[in-house]
């Protein structure tokens, strides 16, 4: 008889909200040492993952990699400065109060969790088998299953390498 899925879990699960900002996220990773997460309403019910690899996406496809950068407003008032800088316009002033002057890092705060998620998530029921947890990953080609209970809120994870132990021990 196959092993049970919630005797082989990892119980002890990180999960992030939907609406907690990806900065918090990004922390979470390092100060953990992890590489995703489970995403959850605020109601604790499983909507998602979400990964280092989501994260480095997201990064890419936004073009907002941390450096920093000088918005429209800040490189126009660099060249009209140059070409006279006595000249007052008032136009001018009403801009320069509505965005301030100089380097703008990214604002990642703002961002939430939900944005950057994989919404499509493999779980499984803790009263599942270890087989029919490996099928699963196998069938899916991933590494790792939420096991979710009946109001579907994460009760744990399962990994490929849980399934391994399980092996090493038969």
């Amino acid at each position: 008889m196959a092993a049970l899925v919630k005797d082989l879990m990892s119980r002890n699960v990180k999960t992030v909200r939907e609406d907690q900002e990806i900065h918090e996220l990004e922390r979470l990773f390092l100060r953990e040492k992890i590489h995703g997460v489970p995403v959850v309403s605020a109601e604790n019910r499983l909507v998602g993952v979400v990964s280092q690899s989501d994260l480095l996406s997201w990064h890419f496809e936004t073009g907002n990699d941390g450096t920093g950068f000088y918005d429209y407003v800040d490189l126009e008032r660099e060249r009209l400065g140059e070409a006279g800088e006595d000249e007052e316009n008032p136009a001018d002033e009403a801009e320069e109060d509505a965005v301030p002057a100089g380097l703008h890092l990214s604002d990642v705060r703002a961002v939430a969790v939900r944005q950057v998620m994989t919404p499509v998530v493999h779980a499984i029921a803790p009263e599942a088998t270890s087989r029919d947890a490996a099928e699963r990953m196998l069938r899916h080609r991933i590494h790792r299953l939420i096991v979710v209970g009946k109001d579907l809120e994460v009760v744990g994870v399962i990994s490929a390498m849980d399934l391994l132990h399980l092996v090493l021990e038969v």
